[in-house]
């Protein structure tokens, strides 16, 4: 067998009494083998994860069997701790609770800190005897509040998907500081996506990694370290177009004549700073100068500046300009469709 070094949960019907852990533990070490998590809740059983090789992993199983701490093919319930931040206001909790009670789930463990603003964390246990549950819990309950995963046992792989793309929604959250809104609306559409692609048959883990690289080659390309490349096109002798195209993408096309620029999408919204920034070095009058925007279409990488500049005609066809008006993330509502061209 390889000498590949592997984790597997066993759970154990130790005793209930003076020394059983102990055994259990000199079973794994007579084996060579390294507990690196244990649960224990009074009334349920012990599940210990230990690192080791695979003929380790083996010997432990049938030896704890031997001694009838195992079952010959013994179930692994999830066992998960979720924290979910809660406003900090009388009942803010039940919510969380009646979902929780509605699947049937024992809480094995629970603390909660305040954060001095307003929010309450709180550190929920669960062992739960089907991943599917787990799976619903965690969705459920992130469509109430924002919530990460502390502690995961990862027994399946469809849990193994929700667990990354919430921690995935957390991790984007610090590389961008988004609010708790934005971590809720992240973790509601990836669960979409990843039940999509499973039912074609797709593993969502390969999707869900894309975005994390994406992600952290736009947070690593901000700032000081946003470098967009500018072209320069004279068009006729009035008129140049000005060719702005980020680190990733989603380039902006602005065509000038004397005071008049026509722009044609206007890039990321992530990178508002940085892409104002080069406008006002590219065009010192740019806030007095007259503007009209045409939108190919409605997608984010289009239309990142468009919520952000007030008194300026926006071309679109009636489709584009039907979405814009209704994505209130992409461009905050502030104009009628009758006002886009």
């Amino acid at each position: 067998m390889s000498d590949r070094k592997m984790n597997r949960i066993f759970t154990t019907r130790t005793p209930d009494k003076p020394g059983a852990f102990m055994r259990a533990c000199k079973v794994i070490m007579d084996h060579s083998g390294n507990i690196v998590r244990v649960s224990y809740n009074k009334g349920i059983n012990l599940f210990i994860e230990v690192n080791a090789t695979e003929e380790q992993l083996n010997a432990i199983d049938k030896e704890l069997a031997d001694i009838s701490y195992v079952d010959e093919a013994p179930p692994e319930p999830t066992v998960l701790v979720m924290n979910v931040r809660i406003t900090d206001v009388p009942g803010a909790l039940y919510p969380v609770l009646k979902i929780i009670n509605e699947y049937n789930v024992n809480i094995s463990y629970l603390n909660s800190s305040a954060d001095m603003k307003g929010y309450q964390d709180f550190n929920i246990g669960m062992v739960v005897d089907n991943p599917g549950v787990s799976r619903k819990i965690l969705d459920e309950v992130a469509e109430l509040y924002a919530l990460d995963v502390q502690d995961y046992n990862g027994n399946d792989r469809e849990l193994d998907n929700t667990v990354f793309y919430i921690r995935l929604a957390n991790g984007i959250q610090k590389l961008f500081r988004f609010d708790d809104g934005k971590v809720k609306q992240f973790i509601t559409e990836a669960s979409k996506v990843s039940a999509a692609l499973t039912a074609k048959g797709e593993d969502p883990s390969k999707a869900l990694e894309n975005v994390k690289q994406i992600a952290n080659y736009i947070a690593f390309n901000r700032d000081l370290n946003f470098r967009a490349k500018i072209q320069h096109i004279d068009v006729t002798a009035d008129t140049t177009l000005h060719i702005i195209e980020p680190p990733c993408g989603s380039n902006m096309y602005i065509l000038r004549n004397m005071d008049d620029l026509l722009f044609i999408d206007t890039g990321l919204g992530i990178y508002t700073d940085e892409l104002l920034l080069e406008l006002r070095e590219m065009f010192p009058a740019f806030y007095s100068m007259n503007k009209r925007f045409l939108v190919t279409h409605a997608d984010p990488d289009h239309c990142g500046l468009l919520s952000l500049l007030d008194d300026v005609e926006i071309i679109a066809t009636a489709k584009t300009a039907e979405r814009l008006y209704k994505r209130d993330d992409s461009y905050d509502g502030r104009r009628s469709p009758e006002s886009l061209a």
